[in-house]
Formats: C-alpha cells, structure tokens, sequence
C-alpha cells in the first residue's frame, strides 16, 4: 500500500470520528457563527452613532421645565451621537444628587439644565448649562463634547452668538467692536441655520470630520464643566487601565476553571470515574470534591492575576480587601458550578471544549470583558441579553470596587454580588442533574 493510501486510510478514520460526534462537531462550526452574531450586535449598539463614533449614554436633567429647555432635551434625543436618558423625576434632581450619582459611578455625565435656561435665552445672555462628570470618562467625554456642540447649536444657535459676545466683554471690548462681532456672529449663525437646514434635508446626516473645530467652538458654548471622582481613586488608574485588568482577569479566569473541570471526563473516559463510584462513599461527594478541586484552583490563579495587576499597574485592588475577596469568591464560586455544569453536559471532551468556549467567549463579549458597553444604548432586549451573562455581573462589581471605589455595603456591588450567588444556585443544580444523567445512571 502506497503512502498515499495510508495516509488517506488514516484521515478517513479520524473523519469518520469527528463526525460521528455530531454534537461536538455542530459546536465546532457554531463558534463562528455565534461570535459573529455577538460582535455585530454590540458593536451595532455601541457604535451606532455617525462617522463610526461609539454612541455614549448622557443623563439629562431639566431643572427649567420650559419650552426651550424642552427644544434642547429633543436635540439631544435626536442625536445620533449620544443617548439622552433623561431624568423624568418629579421634581428634578438637584445638582448635589447629581454630583453624588457621578461619585457613586451610577452616571459618568450629567447635563443639568438649570432654572432660568429659558430667561437667560430669550435676554440674549448664555445660559449656564452644567456638564457633571466623571474626568476619567475621557473618550466618552470627547464624544459627549461633539454631541452637545451640535445640539445646542441646532436647538438655539444665539446661544454661540450671545457667548461670545459675553467673551468678548470680559476682554474688554467698546460698544462698537461688539457691535461688529454681533454683525460677523450673526452671518455665522445664519450659515448654521442653512446647514441644518440642508442636513435636515438630506437623508443622510452630515458628519464633522475635524475634531479641531469642535475644541475651538466649544470655548464658546455656555456650558460649565463640573469634575467629580471618588478622592480615594488612584491617580494612575484611567478607566480602559481598570477595565482591562478586571475584564482580562475575568474571562481568563473561567477558562481555567472550566479545564480543571473537565477532570469528570478525563476520569470517565480513563475509567477511573467508574473506580470512584464503586467506592463506599456518598457519589455526589464526587462532583463535590471535583467543584472544590476546580475551586482552589481558580481561587489561585484569580490572586495571581489580580496581584500581577497590582504591581504592574496599581489599579488599586487591594485598598479594600473585604470587598475584593467577596467579590472575588462570588465571581469564583459562579465560574466553579459554569465549568462544572459544562463538564457534567458533555458526552465527549471535544462537546466540553467547543461549548465553554462558544459561552466563554460570548460571556466575554456581551459582558463587557473586552470593552466598555453603553449598556442604555441597547435597548430593552439589548439589556436583557447582556445581563443574562453572568460576566456582566462580575465586571459590574470589579468596576465598582476598581473605578468607583465602592464597597461591598453599596446596593450596586450587593447587587453585583448577589445576581452571581444566584446563577450559582442554578448552574449547581444543572451540574447535580447532568452529572446522575451521564456519570451516576445505571
């Protein structure tokens, strides 16, 4: 027989196999497929907005309750750049309940329009809007700053010419110098009214291409910039920094947990399984003991990341040590009873493999592991999706305790970590079924 021959002989064998374990296979061709649908679904919600800019969520609060305040909450709502939620509370929050929403990492950027916006309009004096925000939120700050520059510019384009002429007599000019500038301010105005007006027009919206004039007329516009972070955040921490070493921690973590569960099949093909049952020992002290195996385990690696992290980067992950190992335990003990149902599940290694990575990966994706998700911009079955995985759940504690500097008392990090201890619940009683079903039976 020729080399050929054998060689074919040998791949129809392993053909016949792989195909043979249909479940495997389907799950092979499946993981594409579905990262596909995951990645476009978010990257379709999170960068929605024109010329490819990610869309960015901005909470509203319209403490004037005027017609023109209105006009502006409406070119807001339009804005394909942001995602105007606006706060419909009655009576409107204060700006001290704002600044205390930004501290607590509840909203990054509050736009406060306040008492008397439609006075100071209709008196030819600018406004004084007030941006809350978190400084850290850069890249959503650059966003929010084009989205504002355009809204207020389309819902009453004096307030550019009244802002600067105010500049204009803070620097000292004579009457008839401000005269000349309202003259030029007032054509300039007068193309912005054309060119909304074309866009509008157009089906097709218009897009600024230069960032540059947007940083220049934005020193015009009448809005009052208002920082607040929690004081105890590292200065060195940005976000992305925070965002990444808890996202990388977090998926890398159940990748590990779900290899060291699979010991169940490796012990059931070897037939040492069969050995353990045997024994006069109670059979569910068997997936037990493997779930605490896999536990210390993760437990293990789960501290190096996170010390790693803290010394290559201080992200500040040991200010609260309390929080970090509660957090830390529900996300271990959640990620535990995934590999462990998974491994249960499976009739075959190749069936374990392909599914926790299908999950694994799209946890990942949608939970926010690899980047931050507007999560107001999906809308409610968006949502939805993204808060059935349990790694949202994870990322939504480690950020509070990293970024926001919040502890485990705090109703978002309860939250956080009692959504985890419940998924727990019932991935473990998956894992007990499955685990009668395919080890236990007969």
């Amino acid at each position: 027989m020729n080399l050929l021959a054998i060689a074919w002989t040998i791949a129809r064998k392993d053909l016949t196999g792989y195909f043979r374990d249909r479940t495997g296979m389907m799950l092979g061709f499946l993981l594409p497929v579905v990262l596909i649908t995951a990645f476009g679904f978010v990257m379709k919600a999170a960068f929605g907005g024109s010329g490819g800019m990610p869309k960015v969520t901005l909470n509203v609060i319209d403490r004037d309750q005027t017609p023109a305040s209105q006009k502006l909450v409406e070119s807001l709502k339009a804005s394909t750049m942001l995602q105007a939620k606006i706060d419909d509370a009655k009576p409107p929050a204060t700006e001290e309940q704002a600044r205390g929403q930004v501290a607590d990492g509840a909203a990054h950027h509050i736009l406060v329009i306040p008492e008397g916006y439609a006075a100071a309009s209709n008196s030819g004096k600018p406004p004084d809007l007030v941006l809350i925000r978190d400084p850290g939120r850069q890249m959503e700050d650059q966003v929010i700053r084009f989205g504002l520059m355009r809204a207020i510019l389309e819902s009453g384009p004096t307030h550019w010419q009244s802002s600067l002429a105010g500049l204009g007599e803070k620097f000292g000019m004579s009457g008839p110098e401000l005269a000349i500038l309202n003259l030029a301010t007032g054509q300039i105005q007068n193309a912005f009214e054309k060119a909304a007006a074309s866009r509008a027009a157009d089906s097709k919206p218009a897009t600024i291409k230069k960032l540059d004039e947007t940083a220049v007329l934005e020193s015009f516009l009448p809005i009052r910039n208002e920082d607040v972070s929690p004081p105890r955040r590292p200065k060195s921490v940005t976000y992305m920094l925070a965002q990444n070493v808890s996202g990388i921690s977090v998926m890398m973590l159940m990748f590990g947990i779900t290899a060291c569960s699979s010991m169940l099949l490796v012990e059931r093909d070897s037939g040492a399984m069969r050995r353990l049952v045997s024994l006069a020992v109670p059979r569910h002290s068997i997936l037990l003991g493997k779930f605490f195996y896999a536990g210390v385990i993760g437990l293990l690696q789960f501290a190096v990341l996170l010390i790693y992290g803290e010394v290559m980067f201080r992200v500040g992950a040991f200010r609260d040590p309390f929080t970090l190992a509660v957090l830390t335990i529900a996300w271990v003990v959640t990620a535990t009873t995934f590999g462990m149902a998974v491994a249960a599940w499976a009739r075959t290694a190749k069936q374990g493999e392909g599914l926790s990575t299908v999950l694994i990966l799209v946890f990942a994706a949608l939970g926010g592991c690899w980047f931050p998700i507007q999560i107001d911009a999906l809308g409610t079955i968006g949502q939805l999706i993204v808060k059935s995985t349990p790694t949202y759940w994870a990322m939504s504690g480690f950020h509070a305790l990293l970024w926001d500097q919040l502890s485990w008392t705090h109703p978002r990090v309860l939250t956080a970590i009692g959504v985890q201890f419940t998924m727990a619940v019932g991935l473990a009683i998956l894992a007990n079924v499955f685990f009668r079903r395919r080890y236990l039976a007969g």
